[in-house]
């Protein structure tokens, strides 16, 4: 007696990361027909853009440029707008930080501040005459290939941030 093997129905969104991995697999095919001196040149070519466009990070005093992929990261248009969901969640919960530690001592038990940077921050939020923003670089640490249930990270910006030039 054989035993027949079950044919698996993949969800909606099983079937959709399968797509998004055949078309990377797809990317990554085609660049590694690219010639190492020829991704050499685009390489250099993507650095020096980014010193003459001043994109760059600035490390201890030293300005570097911000590294651009060789080869593009490729996420489907869901994928896309579910990043963006919980970017501007993270967001708009860091931007609650200032009050809830200026409101709450137990918070700034949690997150305290050196003398210089609890003075600042006393001067600063005490006058409130601007419109509170917390300006945000978020880093995720994705990867697009992976199932559905895998851990998703957020990281902290790079120290100094990137920085556009005027």
């Amino acid at each position: 007696m054989t035993r027949e093997r079950a044919r698996k129905v993949l969800t909606p969104a099983e079937t959709l990361g399968l797509s998004g991995a055949i078309l990377d697999a797809r990317v990554r095919r085609a660049v590694n027909h690219i010639a190492d001196a020829e991704l050499d040149i685009v390489a250099r070519r993507l650095t020096d853009d980014a010193r003459a466009n001043d994109l760059t990070y600035e490390r201890q005093g030293v300005l570097e440029p911000v590294r651009v992929m060789l080869r593009p990261l490729l996420i489907m248009p869901e994928q896309q707008s579910y990043l963006h969901h919980v970017c501007t969640r993270v967001m708009a919960a860091l931007a609650r930080i200032p009050d809830l530690y200026a409101n709450d001592a137990e918070v700034r038990k949690i997150l305290p501040l050196a003398a210089d940077e609890a003075e600042w921050f006393a001067e600063v939020w005490a006058v409130r005459t601007f419109i509170p923003s917390v300006a945000v670089n978020v880093h995720p640490v994705w990867s697009f290939g992976a199932p559905s249930t895998s851990t998703r990270h957020m990281r902290q910006a790079p120290t100094g941030g990137p920085r556009r030039g005027s």
